[in-house]
């Protein structure tokens, strides 16, 4: 599916220290963050929910 600006996209069960939460999503914060037009965060401190912006 592709999404146009503006989208906001939510994740839950993510990681940024590359751990799994048992979903096969260790890599999924890693990948987000790499996309350039997208603005990755996690949703505060010690969340498992990451949240993305979609810039452009």
């Amino acid at each position: 599916m592709k999404r146009t600006a503006p989208a906001l996209l939510a994740a839950h069960n993510i990681s940024p220290r590359g751990r799994s939460f048992g979903g096969g999503n260790a890599g999924y914060y890693d990948y987000m963050k790499g996309l350039p037009d997208f603005e990755t965060s996690m949703a505060a401190e010690g969340s498992s929910l990451a949240v993305s912006f979609k810039k452009k």
